[in-house]
């Protein structure tokens, strides 16, 4: 009767904080914006059993994804975290490791 589907992957949720915004745009002009602006979610490898590996290795890229959808390719360099400390001021972020599919057709699946 179920047509859930587990999808052996762990994920990465990630909402910037007001240091995320207020470097992109320091005079508030899109605040109202910034309110219901939704988290991403990142997928990941189906067990993650160390968070701090995985952001030491993964924080630039995650960085980089989040201000390329506010900013011009251009300005990204001057914006980026210099480090996993610098990163965690930009961002919340949690982890998890159960995804449900709810939309998943008998017959069909994934990698």
């Amino acid at each position: 009767m179920s047509s859930l589907k587990l999808i052996n992957r762990s994920y990465v949720r990630v909402i910037p904080k007001n240091a995320f915004w207020q470097g992109i745009d320091p005079n508030g002009k899109d605040r109202e914006f910034h309110q219901f602006h939704e988290p991403t979610l990142y997928l990941l490898e189906e067990e993650l059993w160390d968070e701090r590996f995985f952001l030491e290795k993964n924080y630039l890229k995650i960085a980089h994804f989040e201000f390329q959808q506010h900013l011009e390719i251009a300005e990204i360099p001057q914006h980026l975290p210099k480090t996993v400390e610098d990163f965690n001021e930009l961002f919340e972020m949690g982890f998890g490791s159960t995804v449900v599919d709810l939309l998943l057709k008998p017959g069909l699946g994934y990698l």
